[in-house]
């Protein structure tokens, strides 16, 4: 099984969803199945922590610190190529 979580919501100094994902991310380590996390980013960039594949998307900055997404081009992308069983969308 392949999970996807899809938030603009997750950055240095966010709160409620960064951490429900943080958690997410550490659970996954102990499971047979995958996760993807799709963020705003100041450029693309994908990282694994675990067994969580993050992909940084580029975006334009909004106040507070928070960013969002750029282009819904470049994520339909990600889901098709990762096909994920499972997309969750946080705060969208």
């Amino acid at each position: 099984m392949k999970l996807m979580d899809i938030t603009p919501y997750y950055h240095s100094t966010s709160g409620g969803i960064k951490t429900y994902i943080n958690y997410k991310v550490e659970f996954m380590k102990n499971q047979d199945a995958e996760h993807v996390v799709v963020i705003p980013g100041k450029k693309p960039k994908t990282y694994t922590v675990g067994r969580t594949r993050f992909y940084e998307l580029s975006s334009f900055r909004l106040i507070g610190g928070y960013r969002f997404f750029s282009s819904v081009k470049e994520i339909n992308r990600i889901i098709e190529e990762e096909k994920p069983d499972v997309v969750e969308l946080g705060g969208t």
